[in-house]
């Protein structure tokens, strides 16, 4: 946000707190053209929106913070006005150009972009044949016999699709597939089934037919995975398989195929696969659990069952270490509103600056009004004096 654009909000008049008393007084104020072109610019920027691009279908969520804080449009009217703090039990006039709130936005391209996208992932289930010996089931099977149960033949396969969104800045990501179990199960034997046996993921080739391709696969190829249950979902730390063989070497470190000049989606097509297609092959008693075969045959079957189709997504997450916030700035008192605001920002220690702005946070939080009053008190004191 440029320095011009801050500076153009006038000095406001009294902002009061209830809704009917401040309505007229605050529109009025919005017709100034500076002045309604800043606040709505303010207000899009720090919304938290869903997106669906490229074919994805991704939904942003933006992280709730549970403590009480206030939002950057009612402290907006106030960025052009001096205010006065508290430092090192002195008094100060603080103008808005030295406003460590005020620098911080100026000083970032984005505020408060969110910091978790959820993928909703396209797949199927399968119950493959038993007449190709080396198909992928019976070769899975062949490779896996001393792990002490016996893997189910229903497969889940399901595609990711490399996008932006999905790849850009995956190395300070965490990435976690969420799938849900169809079964109506207790609780209990699903903790029990989970503890014991465990999940083979394996990436496939184009065009690879789970009842007649000849798989090769080694046991290097594929990712043997816990899962752990979350609500009516069973999860799996997928931020290695996203890193190696899903998002390009290329972006892990820069996002040169993902600038603006480049980010049409033929780009992507060229220099990567557009879409990544995984099998997943599970224990008898994860298997009937889990996953929902699109082929099933015998009706009576389906009863089992309180959905017919699985639902499988992937949610990309910021790390912790760069969304946890600093200390809080100075309590600023605007003291003609008898109004007081302090912030707080992400640390966000990393060698990308790119990254950083992306993913800059910036949060608000009212402070009891009691400096104006000493101030006020000083000023009311020093007159009497002369």
């Amino acid at each position: 946000m440029s320095t011009h654009i801050l500076a153009s909000l006038p000095q406001r008049k009294k902002f009061k707190h209830h809704a009917e008393k401040m309505k007229m007084p605050f529109l009025n104020f919005l017709t100034l053209p500076a002045v309604k072109f800043t606040y709505i610019f303010l207000l899009i920027k720090t919304s938290a929106f869903s997106v669906k691009k490229n074919g994805t279908g991704s939904k942003q969520l933006q992280r709730r913070d549970k403590s009480n804080f206030i939002s950057l449009a009612r402290v907006a009217p106030y960025f052009s006005e001096e205010t006065i703090i508290l430092e090192d039990n002195e008094l100060k006039k603080i103008s808005h150009e030295n406003n460590k709130c005020i620098k911080a936005i100026k000083d970032h391209k984005y505020l408060n972009n969110p910091i978790e996208n959820v993928f909703k992932i396209d797949n199927k289930g399968h119950i493959t044949e038993m007449k190709n010996k080396d198909n992928i089931y019976m070769h899975t099977k062949r490779l896996f016999k001393n792990v002490g149960y016996e893997l189910c033949k229903k497969i889940l396969t399901f595609n990711i699709t490399v996008t932006k969104e999905l790849c850009e800045f995956d190395t300070y990501n965490n990435y976690i597939l969420y799938i849900n179990y169809l079964k109506d199960v207790k609780i209990e034997m699903i903790k029990d089934a989970l503890e014991i046996r465990k999940f083979f993921f394996v990436k496939l080739p184009r065009s690879f037919d789970l009842d007649e391709s000849v798989a090769t696969f080694t046991e290097n190829d594929y990712n043997v995975l816990k899962g752990k249950l979350e609500n009516d979902f069973i999860k799996f730390d997928f931020s290695d398989i996203i890193l190696n063989q899903v998002c390009p070497k290329a972006y892990n470190k820069k996002n040169e195929l993902f600038d603006e000049e480049n980010s049409n989606e033929n780009l992507i097509i060229e220099k990567s696969e557009n879409k990544i297609k995984f099998a997943l092959i599970t224990s008898h008693t994860l298997s009937e659990i889990l996953i929902f075969p699109s082929n099933i045959k015998d009706v009576q079957y389906v009863k089992e069952y309180k959905n017919l189709k699985n639902i499988v997504k992937l949610k990309k997450s910021t790390k912790s270490e760069y969304t946890e916030w600093a200390q809080w700035s100075p309590c600023y008192n605007t003291c003609t509103d008898n109004f007081a605001y302090k912030c707080r920002q992400n640390k966000c220690m990393n060698e990308d600056e790119s990254f950083c702005d992306k993913h800059f946070l910036l949060k608000f939080q009212e402070c009891p009004q009691t400096q104006c009053q000493k101030w006020l008190e000083g000023i009311s004191g020093e007159k009497k004096k002369k």
